[in-house]
């Protein structure tokens, strides 16, 4: 079943072909992270875990068609993938689905908050880095008076945002993305994902102060 999932990711989130820093690579790191959560938080029923994270972001190549965020597009995607397969109960597949509908909004349950808080940690450190200027090309790179400055805008601003413009720019600069990705830490669910997340976090904040040295703020 994994190995099917893993073929089919692989040809629906192609490199290049989806939203940048969303392809099948993103989905598989989320899987990994998710069973670390795991396994420090005593959460046994890895088969969902592994399902919901591989499945998570198929939505995000029909949210214009279906007019709404990607994580209800995903859900929407993953029920209609799972209607012939004989995989799991009604219950289990309500969760999952319910998982990866909530995955970005949060939800209740162990499930969800472990799917969040992978999806979150793909998010920091180097990793987030490279997500974040790959698909922010266009943007201009950075504002030399304001690198290091904190992310300002509250969690209810960044999900009415994202409801009107699903894929939209919030932000004017490309590496104005680092600070908001950090800013993800206080909302991560569990006390195994803090953990992970705390260097990952600490090494986009030197990042960021480097770069603020680098372009002449504080020689």
């Amino acid at each position: 079943m994994i190995q099917e999932i893993e073929e089919y990711i692989k040809q629906i989130l192609p490199p290049g072909k989806v939203y940048p820093g969303h392809d099948w690579k993103h989905a598989f790191r989320v899987r990994n992270w998710a069973l670390k959560i795991a396994k420090g938080e005593g959460y046994e029923d890895v088969i969902i875990l592994c399902v919901a994270a591989l499945l998570h972001d198929i939505g995000r190549l029909r949210e214009k068609e279906f007019k709404k965020q990607h994580a209800g597009v995903s859900a929407q995607m993953v029920e209609e993938y799972l209607k012939d397969k004989d995989w799991f109960s009604q219950k289990e597949e309500e969760e999952l689905l319910y998982a990866i509908a909530h995955h970005s909004k949060g939800g209740e349950g162990q499930l969800v908050a472990i799917l969040q808080d992978a999806d979150r940690l793909d998010g920091f450190g180097a990793m987030g880095i490279v997500r974040i200027m790959q698909p922010k090309w266009y943007l201009p790179d950075y504002d030399p008076a304001s690198i290091v400055n904190p992310f300002v805008l509250s969690k209810k601003e960044i999900d009415d945002f994202y409801i009107a413009e699903p894929q939209g720019d919030m932000l004017s600069y490309a590496v104005d993305y680092i600070p908001y990705l950090i800013s993800w830490f206080d909302y991560m669910n569990t006390k195994t994902g803090k953990e992970l997340a705390e260097p990952l976090v600490e090494y986009s904040k030197q990042f960021l102060e480097q770069l603020n040295r680098e372009v002449g703020n504080d020689n």
